[in-house]
């Protein structure tokens, strides 16, 4: 009996130190972060980053759930200088990093370390080792961004009051009759065919808050301080108006006879801009770049392909088209889509344009 009693003595010693190692184990694991979500809109964030010889300070302006507005001033010895201004959509992807998008740049990404601080991001949507401070805080006092910065969007006038729709975030402003409006309103009218109807344009202009016609709140006007150009768009099956192949934001609409449905809130959508001998875009998850051949009709990847980040997304679109990048040889514009065919003449794939300003 004594020899069973010790022998019960020494498991009960090995499950206790067990029992204590897997104890302490759990413990030395950080728990999974919780993916932070807003609830409340504007919300201003604002920090000073650093640079090589200086600072930026930056103002991020997350609008609505998907609208972002961000500035960002260079400063080098305590002068500034002219602001930067960016506008487009915004998501929490499933790491916990807010992602930037819109039509000219690559996404930017920050961290969100809780609902009062977010930190920026390399250009890969990695966190940065480094001792220097790149937290943006979250503000209740800042003034709202009123971005000043090139601009496309289909714009309307009828029975004195214009509208502009601006192509990126689908926000729709009042115009107000001052500066370049003018010049605008002629154009447009010279233009139109029938009353109300949305014309393309490019503007130079700002997004400012005045007092609302109808309500006792600020609501947010574009004010026009330089009309560019009027974008002429297909009027008929016939017409002969078209995008340009290159220097062109190329929006993947179809892939074979499926289309394509671009999700702004969930991932980046799947698109490529053909300029200076380089193909660049996105897949719907990762970036890419890759030399092209250009011939009159002809359209292909160069021998060397596409060089590509390595993220995965599940339920991505990633593989059909990178299928169809490199099989393409022919293509087609019709007003503002492009269709890409193969070797055999069979259709790829169709893309509507969004222009680069």
């Amino acid at each position: 009996m004594k020899i069973l009693g010790d022998t019960m003595k020494k498991y009960l010693y090995i499950i206790s130190i067990i029992t204590v190692l897997l104890f302490s184990a759990c413990a030395t694991q950080e728990p999974p972060k919780q993916k932070v979500e807003f609830n409340s809109y504007p919300l201003h964030f604002l920090g000073l980053i650093p640079e090589a010889d200086s600072q930026t300070h930056y103002q991020l302006d997350l609008i609505s759930k998907d609208v972002y507005f961000l500035r960002t001033k260079y400063l080098k010895n305590d002068i500034g200088n002219k602001a930067k201004y960016d506008i487009g959509k915004w998501y929490v992807d499933t790491h916990n990093r807010i992602v930037l998008l819109n039509a000219k740049t690559a996404p930017r990404y920050f961290f969100i370390i809780d609902k009062q601080t977010i930190e920026l991001m390399n250009s890969k949507g990695q966190r940065i080792t480094s001792e220097l401070n790149y937290k943006l805080k979250y503000s209740d006092k800042a003034k709202n961004i009123n971005p000043r910065l090139s601009m496309i969007g289909m714009y309307s006038y009828m029975a004195d009051a214009a509208i502009f729709e601006e192509s990126i975030t689908g926000m729709k402003f009042p115009v107000a009759f001052e500066d370049d409006n003018i010049a605008l309103e002629r154009a447009y009218l010279k233009n139109r065919r029938v009353a109300g109807q949305k014309i393309k344009v490019h503007l130079d202009a700002k997004i400012e808050d005045r007092d609302a016609v109808d309500s006792d709140k600020k609501r947010p006007y574009i004010i026009v301080k330089r009309f560019i150009k009027i974008i002429p768009q297909k009027h008929t099956k016939e017409s002969n108006t078209k995008a340009n192949i290159t220097n062109t934001y190329w929006r993947l609409s179809m892939i074979g006879k499926r289309g394509v449905v671009h999700i702004s809130n969930t991932k980046r959508e799947a698109h490529m801009v053909l300029s200076q001998g380089f193909l660049k875009g996105n897949s719907g998850c990762n970036s890419m770049v890759g030399g092209y051949k250009l011939d009159a009709n002809k359209l292909s990847l160069s021998k060397k392909g596409l060089r590509m980040t390595r993220m995965y997304c599940e339920g991505s679109i990633e593989k059909e088209f990178v299928g169809v990048l490199k099989n393409m040889y022919r293509y087609k514009i019709t007003g503002e889509h492009l269709e890409l065919f193969d070797r055999n003449n069979v259709k790829l794939a169709k893309f509507k344009s969004v222009y680069l300003y």
